[in-house]
């Protein structure tokens, strides 16, 4: 059946419907206060508490965003430290490096500041200290 061949259906109300409720009169006599819950008076040191907390939580949250938007960017120096503290998105973190903190403005900037010379050279010497401490020998080099 096509939608155009469809047929309206005419609805009859039936005429022994009951007649509606009537509406209460509206009483004279104040409301009861008894079913109100007492205000309570405000804790200033549970308020106190609870900002505390709710601001360690804002800051836990905030360096694990920072983590999962630029920890991509530190992969490839993982003998770097990275200070995931320093404030903003597109700053070196690079813990203890001459750029340690220097805005780069955009991602694609600080990606190619991560990927240069200073930190790759930088990391790779890192690494021969590292590994020179950590198995026992020195580095004559």
């Amino acid at each position: 059946m096509d939608i155009s061949e469809t047929v309206a259906v005419e609805f009859e109300w039936p005429e022994d419907l009951p007649p509606a409720p009537s509406t209460p009169p509206p009483s004279s006599a104040p409301p009861s206060t008894d079913s109100f819950v007492p205000v309570l008076e405000e804790d200033p040191i549970l308020w106190k508490r609870l900002r505390e907390e709710e601001d360690e939580r804002v800051a836990v949250v905030t360096l694990e965003m920072q983590r999962i938007r630029v920890g991509d960017l530190y992969e490839h120096i993982p003998d770097s430290q990275v200070d995931w503290g320093v404030i903003g998105l597109w700053e070196c973190r690079v813990f203890g490096s001459d750029c340690y903190g220097r805005d780069f403005g955009k991602r694609y900037s600080l990606s190619k500041h991560l990927h240069s010379k200073v930190h790759t050279v930088t990391t790779y010497k890192l690494s021969l200290v590292l590994n020179s401490v950590v198995l026992g020998g020195s580095d004559t080099n």
